[in-house]
């Protein structure tokens, strides 16, 4: 979670919806759906992230992810190759 951000809806980046917001003392994880490709996550945002307006569930967004640091999977649990997984900028 911590290698994903959030951005705008105007923004670049996979276009997700906020399915819920947990909040857990300074940090809340944002549990997120995505579009294309279709996959669930989570982003962390802690203090540092003031930027971003602390978004609800339903509200559009868009995800930044470090592709250095993903690691992605289908629901066979068989790794995906970064070529397979691209945002829909």
């Amino acid at each position: 979670p911590e290698h994903v951000g959030l951005r705008a809806p105007d923004e670049s980046g996979w276009a997700g919806t906020v399915r819920r917001v947990e909040h857990h003392g300074p940090e809340r994880l944002i549990h997120l759906d995505l579009a294309a490709p279709r996959a669930a996550l989570v982003a962390r945002l802690g203090e540092g992230n003031r930027a971003v307006r602390l978004p609800r569930p339903g509200d559009p967004v868009r995800v930044a992810i470090d592709l250095a640091r993903l690691h992605a999977f289908d629901r066979t649990g068989a790794r995906l190759a970064l070529e397979e997984i691209r945002p829909d900028e």
